[in-house]
């Protein structure tokens, strides 16, 4: 008797083991997973609309490359750290995110709404590379030199160069506005699915020290702000540049 409650209890301790260890291993790979899922929804509209195929490439390239940059030099800093599979600072999973997240962005309005553009000028206005330009400097010079945190440094480079384009191109407004508001609502369900997956992912990941803490349905409200900005300056930014207007 006593030999089969010890079986029991090994069992028991045995079985709590492996699941502290395979609970560990799938919380490692849980950012590249989560990625993917956005690569799924960037296939679908890649699939569904050829004519978005450039915008969702090229933002995708661009902001790809941006997002391993910027969470290196400040996201990874005092805003989050989620884990990558290669256990670095950043990995294949940020280029992931930003490649996603950069092609949806400038093609998620159209894509709802079924909307097509036209070519209003032959050339591609170099101003849309200046204004990439005044976001890193924005976003530099407040972070390092002003010692503000990566959010705020962000949020007000982004409030700056959406302005500014607001007054360049007033008639994409509209648009980018609803655009914001759509990659909202589609990065709210994202959250919850992962926070149902990853109970505790929030809290282990974001830097809540230099953060609000204030969570709606779970969701840290400077992810929230972000989504609302990007969403609305990257399309703004690529029309911009690329020198078209809806139909």
């Amino acid at each position: 008797m006593v030999g089969f409650y010890t079986t029991l209890r090994f069992l028991g301790n045995l079985y709590c083991i492996l699941t502290k260890v395979s609970s560990s291993v799938f919380y490692q790979y849980a950012y590249l997973l989560m990625t993917l899922v956005f690569l799924i929804i960037w296939l679908f509209i890649y699939l569904k609309r050829e004519d978005l195929r450039y915008g969702l490439l090229f933002a995708g390239v661009i902001v790809g490359f941006l997002s391993l940059v910027t969470a290196y030099l400040f996201w990874t800093v005092d805003w989050w750290q989620p884990p990558t599979f290669t256990n670095t600072r950043v990995g294949l999973e940020d280029f992931i995110l930003g490649f996603t997240n950069g092609g949806i962005a400038v093609s998620l309005y159209d894509f709802i709404f079924n909307k097509r553009v036209v070519r209003t000028s032959n050339k591609h206005d170099l101003g849309g590379f200046i204004i990439l330009i005044l976001f890193a400097t924005s976003i530099s010079a407040l972070f390092y030199f002003l010692h503000l945190t990566s959010f705020w440094a962000c949020t007000i480079s982004l409030g700056l160069v959406g302005t500014l384009l607001t007054l360049l191109k007033p008639s994409l407004f509209i648009n980018s506005l609803v655009n914001s508001v759509l990659m909202v609502v589609l990065i709210v369900p994202f959250y919850w699915v992962a926070n149902m997956l990853f109970p505790f992912a929030v809290e282990e990941i974001y830097k809540f020290k230099t953060l609000s803490h204030t969570l709606l349905t779970g969701i840290p409200i400077e992810e929230l702000i972000f989504y609302f900005l990007f969403g609305f300056v990257a399309p703004i930014s690529y029309k911009y540049w690329k020198g078209v207007e809806y139909i």
